[in-house]
């Protein structure tokens, strides 16, 4: 039987009414964030889009940080090898899950 040493990383966040993206990721363990880009696995992963970048997905729906409030994050879900594979070859780097807090 073979080992993985890829894994989920989730994290929830219970006090973020000052927080910054900078701030939340830094509680994600295996996610890097500067203002210059995110990383995952120690990559060169950026967020501009690229194709190494990794996707973002939020509340489901494949999206951006653009005009999203940090304030608003429920929970950071971090995907990386297999289990990102449920979004395909758009997820070659790695996916950050966002879901945002109910309403």
């Amino acid at each position: 039987m073979e080992a993985t040493h890829e894994k989920t990383v989730e994290a929830t966040v219970y006090d973020n009414t000052q927080a910054s993206w900078e701030y939340l990721f830094s509680k994600v363990p295996g996610v890097d964030y500067t203002r210059g880009g995110l990383k995952i696995r120690g990559g060169s992963n950026s967020i501009g889009g690229g194709s190494d970048a990794p996707l973002i997905v939020v509340d489901g729906s494949v999206g951006s940080l653009e005009g999203l409030n940090p304030t608003d994050v429920d929970r950071i879900r971090v995907l990386k090898g297999p289990q990102a594979a449920i979004y395909g070859s758009r997820a070659a780097a790695g996916v950050i899950e966002i879901t945002t807090k109910k309403q």
